[in-house]
C-alpha cells in the first residue's frame, strides 16, 4: 500500500467513524425529548381536578377559610450549545434547526406550568387564576437557532374553590 492509499483509507474511517458519532447524538437527542415528554405527562395525570386560567377572577364558591397565595413553578432547560449544527435526518421528529428550540421552549412552559400547579396542590390549593409565563433566553447568541438554554417561569394567584 502506497502512502496515499494509507490516508485515503483513514481519512474514510475517520469519516464513517464521526458519522456515526453524529447519527448517535442525534438520535440520543429524540429519546431524551420523549422521554422527557412522557415524564411530563405522568405529572399532568396526577394534577387532575386542578383548575388553571389566565383570567384574573376567582371563580363562584371560595373557601375563605385558605387565604388565596401566590404559586411560582420554574424550568430551565438547555440543549447541548453545537446540538444544531448538524441536521437531525435520524429521528421520527425531523425536527429543523430552529423548531427544535421551539420544542424546548414548549417543554419549558409545560414543565414551569406543572411546577406551579404542583406548588398549589402542595400547599392545599386547588385553583389558580391570573397565570403568566415568561420566558427568558440564556443562550447568549444573536443567531435563534444556536440559543443553547431556556428558563421559563410561571406564576399565578392560587386560592381553593370549596
Amino acid at each position: 500500500m502506497t502512502d496515499w492509499q494509507v490516508m485515503l483509507t483513514l481519512a474514510v474511517a475517520l469519516l464513517l467513524a464521526a458519522g456515526l458519532l453524529a447519527i448517535w447524538l442525534m438520535s440520543h437527542d429524540a429519546r431524551w425529548r420523549a422521554r422527557y415528554a412522557q415524564y411530563l405527562e405522568s405529572r399532568e395525570r396526577n394534577l387532575v381536578g386542578m383548575i388553571a386560567d389566565s383570567v384574573g377572577l376567582f371563580r363562584d364558591g371560595i373557601d375563605e377559610s385558605l387565604p388565596p397565595g401566590i404559586v411560582v413553578g420554574q424550568s430551565a432547560l438547555s440543549t447541548r450549545y453545537f446540538g444544531n449544527v448538524i441536521p437531525d435526518t435520524v429521528s421520527k421528529y425531523h425536527l429543523q434547526n430552529g423548531d427544535r428550540y421551539t420544542v424546548l421552549c414548549q417543554l419549558a412552559r409545560r414543565e414551569a406550568v406543572i411546577e406551579m400547579l404542583e406548588s398549589a396542590r402542595l400547599n392545599g390549593y386547588n385553583a389558580v387564576c391570573n397565570v403568566r409565563v415568561e420566558a427568558t433566553d440564556m443562550g447568549h447568541t444573536l443567531n435563534r437557532a444556536q440559543r443553547a438554554m431556556v428558563i421559563v417561569t410561571a406564576t399565578g394567584t392560587a386560592y381553593r374553590v370549596a
